[in-house]
């Protein structure tokens, strides 16, 4: 009895198998595969808008429909190449829904999917325009879509070891980009992309949507715009991403960023979304939420926070649309030292301002600024400036270099080639030391600059070693060509002078004109042995390389020359020395001697020194010396005195001087040489 229902059972099961097999050869007959490829072709054609080609179709009696060389390409393109193309696809569906033109797709895997971005090469489009042929081609595809033809139903979609090509010259993050995505559910789907970009890092998405059907999907790309019964939420979490692509200040971003559908929008939510920026240099967290609308990609009433050590900016009602201006309000504090500053900088700063359709404006506030300068500090217990578009102004404030204070008023543009920057300094009293001033120097390369700066500078007062100088006034320009001193103006030894400096590099030049320098000041500034009384008129120039008084002495190649009125002369170096033997005895004439004028004249080359003339004269006496020296005093000289016999009458005769035979006219003529330290009056010897 048992083997009689074994035989039954065993009967009817290949009595089924028999009858699927006929059901299964009868559907092959009465829909081969060629016909389900071409109603396939037909369906993506019509609903994707692009052309659509299958290279070859096979399905098994499970409903496992195994497609190859499946090819997308828009239609407005002559090229062959594909804008979709996968090598293997496999559909799982019931062949009844097939019957009814409603394939019901419970499953979609591809293996080597690949979309292909490249200019038309028959078009041959090229910077911009293969752009803007994507668009129009790609992104505005034509077909039926929503229509009533063939409708598509797919539960899940797997895609492994997808490939992105871009090969469009003008676009950006050109390479193979890799990816893998999953989609499944029906009336609620969940999406999982994964792409990394060619050595630029990579992202992770995940979504949950419901709905929206694949017509809708469709329409949405087609119109730019969400579906009303969409709802939308999930995150994208990046991995190292390169977003240079999207901004040349930017450089990477790792971190979670949230997104979910907001009425008409999608807003996103960075999370302490990590940046590093190029410029400036530095990693920031990012905060916010940002309301993107589909349409046009615009920005509207964004707002949060960036964070860095040492800073934190504060934005809300950012509004941004591409190819428009920014707008919005945002306050920024922090330490200098943070931004792209020098490194050496001190000092906290705070910013509140709003940009109005493209246009920065701001009130900047600093605290205790301190910044190295020239071998001193420059600092500002509380400095404020307002900032508009490119430009800062600073308006009466006060800062201070080392112990010296001064105001300053300010307009600092930016522009491509460097800073402009005019205004004022005025100083009150200034104490230079002399360490200080050395090191202040600027060197060739610290003169040449980006930055075109013109300031008038101004000084009530200077005090620099034994100089005192008063009433300074200068105008200064910086630029890359070097710096120039003009229209200078100063007060020295009671008297006005005026100069002109220019530096190039290493090389140097000063022009100066003098009215009215009281001599004897003069002398004692200049540490001379001697002193002479009366006005100065001068006028020279002096060129010189290299830094510091040492290089003046030993490089300076130029003149001087000038004028004395009435006015004496004490304590001269030929005053005692020079006068030996019996002339001793006019020794005390010359302590205290007048004369009605001089003059003088004096060249430099290269740090050799000669005197061409140095001229004193009075109604009865006149002296003459002309002299040659290096930096050190080492050279020869030359001295005449001559002077009528009255001029000694009251002393000894001229034949008891010995001196009778010198006499010229009315004026005893005596010559003196020199021959070593023509500052020492030892070295001067009778030349007679």
């Amino acid at each position: 009895m048992r083997l009689k229902w074994l035989w039954w059972f065993g009967a009817l099961l290949l009595l089924g198998a028999a009858s699927v097999a006929a059901l299964f050869l009868f559907f092959r007959h009465k829909y081969p595969p060629e016909k389900i490829r071409q109603e396939l072709e037909a369906a993506l054609t019509s609903r994707s808008g692009y052309e659509a080609s299958i290279g070859g179709l096979d399905y098994t009696w499970s409903g496992d429909i195994r497609l190859t060389k499946l090819c997308l390409k828009p239609r407005l393109f002559v090229s062959d190449r594909c804008f979709v193309h996968v090598d293997n696809l496999r559909l799982s569906v019931s062949l009844l829904s097939l019957v009814r033109k409603k394939p019901d797709i419970t499953s979609l895997s591809a293996d080597r999917l690949r979309i292909e971005l490249f200019a038309d090469s028959a078009k041959q489009p090229a910077g911009k325009e293969a752009a803007k042929s994507w668009q129009r081609s790609v992104a505005q595809p034509t077909g039926t879509v929503g229509g009533n033809t063939t409708a598509l139903n797919v539960g899940r979609i797997d895609i492994e070891a997808g490939e992105i090509l871009q090969d469009i010259p003008s676009v950006k993050l050109k390479g193979r980009h890799g990816f893998s995505l999953h989609l499944k559910g029906n009336e609620s789907k969940t999406l999982a992309l994964n792409g990394e970009i060619e050595g630029q890092g990579g992202f992770q998405l995940n979504a949950e949507f419901s709905g929206m059907g694949f017509a809708a999907i469709s329409a949405a790309l087609h119109e730019r715009k969400l579906p009303p019964m969409l709802t939308l939420k999930g995150e994208i979490m990046l991995k190292a991403l390169n977003l240079a692509a999207l901004d040349r200040r930017l450089a990477r971003a790792d971190g979670k960023i949230s997104f979910t559908r907001v009425g008409e929008q999608v807003v996103f939510s960075p999370e302490n979304l990590s940046v590093q920026l190029s410029s400036p240099a530095m990693k920031v967290l990012l905060s916010g939420r940002f309301p993107v609308a589909p349409g046009d990609l615009s920005v509207r009433s964004a707002q949060g926070n960036v964070a860095q050590q040492g800073l934190n900016a504060q934005f809300e009602n950012v509004d941004f649309s591409p190819g428009k201006p920014v707008s919005g309000n945002f306050r920024i504090a922090g330490e200098l030292k943070v931004l792209a500053a020098p490194r050496d900088v001190a000092g906290n700063f705070a910013a509140d301002g709003k940009i109005q359709d493209g246009h920065l404006s701001a009130q900047i506030s600093l605290r205790d600024f301190a910044l190295p300068l020239a071998g001193q500090r420059l600092t500002a217990p509380v400095l404020s400036a307002q900032f508009a578009d490119d430009v800062v102004l600073l308006k009466s404030q006060r800062l201070s270099l080392g112990r010296n204070s001064f105001i300053a008023n300010m307009t600092i543009t930016r522009r491509a080639q460097g800073p402009l920057i005019r205004g004022s300094l005025a100083f009150g009293e200034v104490v230079l030391e002399e360490s200080a001033a050395a090191g202040s120097a600027p060197t060739g390369e610290q003169s040449a600059t980006s930055a075109d700066v013109a300031l008038r500078v101004s000084a009530a007062k200077l005090h620099y070693g034994k100089w005192q100088l008063s009433d300074i006034t200068a105008q200064i320009k910086l630029a890359e060509d070097g710096l120039n001193v003009e229209n200078g103006s100063l007060i020295v030894a009671r008297g006005r002078l005026n100069f002109h400096y220019r530096s190039r590099g290493a090389s140097k030049q000063l022009r100066f004109t003098a009215a009215g320098l009281k001599a004897d000041e003069v002398s004692r500034m200049l540490a001379l042995k001697g002193t002479v009384y009366g006005l100065i008129h001068a006028q020279g120039v002096f060129e010189w390389s290299g830094q510091g008084s040492d290089a003046f002495v030993k490089t300076a190649t130029g003149y001087v020359s000038g004028s004395l009125g009435r006015g004496k002369i004490r304590e001269g170096f030929f005053q005692k020395g020079i006068l030996t033997g019996p002339l001793n005895r006019l020794e005390d004439k010359f302590q205290d001697i007048e004369f009605a004028s001089a003059e003088f004249s004096a060249v430099a080359k290269n740090g050799f020194i000669e005197l061409k003339r140095a001229y004193f004269d009075a109604e009865e006496w006149n002296l003459a010396l002309r002299a040659e020296s290096d930096s050190a005093g080492q050279g020869k000289a030359s001295l005449t005195f001559r002077f009528k016999s009255r001029f000694v009458e009251n002393v000894a005769s001229p034949l008891h001087l010995g001196i009778s035979s010198r006499l010229d006219g009315e004026f005893y003529d005596l010559p003196f040489a020199c021959r070593g330290n023509i500052l020492s009056a030892a070295c001067y010897k009778q030349n007679w």
